[in-house]
Parts: structure tokens; sequence; C-alpha cells
């Protein structure tokens, strides 16, 4: 009987230590998840017959949404929600993807996007809304690339003419 109860009595006194230990390693753990890397996918289009500007096809998370446009996160987004935001996101859009010229000087141009070339895709088992922004701005020498940077660490995998680009914040300019 004596081992059970020397046992016991070192459990008694183990047993909390071992439940602070086990929180602090699962506080760690939801705090490494909750600053992760984000990513956004895409393709860059420069210069075609058609063209009177660049093309860029993005896959956005919408989480990084909807952290970014202080959109409520206590209930899962619908489409019907994302889509009726398209008018806040096409503003963050225009503000974070900047064209400059070849010296590197803030054009005065827009990006562009029907409503029908927005969709909704699942990468990773995640959400992304996928659309096509069009610039009327053929002088465009450089983009200024500044998505979620507010936020936590993000990066951008783009194609390019030029083969795949990494965008981020230490690396925010894409030659055009």
């Amino acid at each position: 009987m004596q081992p059970r109860s020397h046992f016991s009595r070192d459990w008694n006194m183990l047993q909390p230590r071992l439940t602070a230990v086990l929180a602090v390693v699962l506080g760690l753990s939801s705090t490494a998840q909750a600053h992760s890397l984000s990513t956004s996918y895409g393709q860059l289009e420069t210069k075609t017959a058609h063209m009177t500007g660049p093309v860029l096809q993005l896959q956005l998370a919408l989480s990084d949404l909807q952290l970014t446009l202080g959109w409520s996160t206590q209930r899962d987004l619908t489409w019907t929600m994302v889509k009726d935001q398209q008018p806040q996101i096409l503003v963050y859009l225009q503000q974070q993807l900047v064209l400059h010229d070849s010296n590197r000087q803030s054009l005065a141009c827009s990006w562009q996007s029907a409503d029908s070339d927005w969709q909704l895709k699942q990468i990773q088992q995640q959400y992304y809304l996928q659309l096509s922004l069009q610039s009327n701005c053929p002088t465009a020498a450089w983009l200024h690339y500044r998505l979620f940077t507010q936020i936590h660490e993000h990066k951008a995998l783009l194609q390019t003419p030029n083969g795949e680009q990494v965008l981020a914040e230490a690396t925010p300019w894409l030659a055009l």
C-alpha cells in the first residue's frame, strides 16, 4: 500500500506544474498560428496586342480580407457577404496595388474589375477570392504591392512573363 500513497502524493504535487506547462505550450502554439504567414497567388500579364495596361489575376484569402477590412470574425463569411463588399475590396486594392512610372513616381491609373470575374476558390483548405484586375495604364513600369501588410506577414506568389516572383513587405516592388 505504501507505493500507491507515495505515487498519489507525488502526482498531486506534480499535477499543477504539468497543467501550467501545458497551458504555456498550448498558448504558444495558438500565438504562433495567429502570426502565421499568409499567401496570395496571382498571374501578371504586361504586354499583349489587345492590352492597354497590365492585367493582374489574383487569389486573395478571404480570411485576410476579413481581418484587413474589419469585417466581423464572429460569423462565417458567405459569398453574398463578399459580393456585397465588392466596392470596399476594390478601394482597398486600388490603395495597395499602386502602379508607377519608370522613375517610381505614382501614376494616376486605376484598376478595373468585372463583376463576372469574381469567383470563390479553395486552395489548401482555405477559401480565396479569385478576381481579375485590368489597368488602362500603358506607361506603368512598376507595381508597388502592399496587400495585407497591416495585419501580419504576407507574401504574394506571382507568375510573370519573367518567371515566378515573390512580393512581400521587404520586397514590394515588381518591374513590369
